[in-house]
C-alpha cells in the first residue's frame, strides 16, 4: 500500500498536534504541582508558633489602652490644623476645628461598587436602546 502526499502530510499533522497537546498538558500539570507546593510551603511558613503561655498584662496597662486613640486623634487634629493654617497663610491659633469624626469608609465601598458596575459588558440590544 502506497501513501499519497496528502495522506502522509495529514498523518504528520496529526502526530504534531498530539505531541503539542501532550507537551502543553504535561507543562500544566508540572505548573499545578509547583503552585500547590509553594502554597503548602507558605502555609507552613506563616503558621504561628505555639506559645507556651500568654504573658499576663497588668491591669494598669489595660486601663491606659483606650486612651491611646484619643491621643492619636488629638495629634491628627493638630497636624490637620497646622496644614490648614499653612495653606491659608495664617497662624494655627486662627484655625478652629469645629468637628472631627472618624471616616467610616462608606465612600470607598461606594466607589468600588460604582467602578465594578461600570465595567460590566453591555449587550448590543442594550446599546441600541440606550441611544
Amino acid at each position: 500500500m502506497t501513501l499519497t502526499i496528502a495522506q502522509s502530510e495529514l498523518g504528520l499533522g496529526l502526530v504534531l498536534t498530539l505531541v503539542g497537546m501532550g507537551v502543553v498538558f504535561a507543562s500544566l500539570v508540572v505548573l499545578m504541582v509547583m503552585v500547590h507546593g509553594i502554597g503548602k510551603a507558605l502555609e507552613e511558613r506563616t503558621r504561628p508558633a505555639p506559645a507556651a503561655s500568654p504573658p499576663a498584662t497588668p491591669p494598669a496597662k489595660a486601663a491606659r489602652e483606650p486612651a491611646a486613640p484619643a491621643a492619636a486623634d488629638n495629634e491628627l487634629i493638630a497636624v490637620l490644623a497646622a496644614a490648614a493654617a499653612a495653606a491659608l497663610g495664617t497662624s494655627p491659633a486662627n484655625v478652629r476645628v469645629i468637628r472631627f469624626r472618624r471616616w467610616s469608609g462608606e465612600w470607598s465601598a461606594f466607589g468600588r461598587v460604582n467602578l465594578t458596575q461600570s465595567h460590566r459588558p453591555v449587550s448590543r440590544a442594550a446599546r441600541t436602546f440606550r441611544r
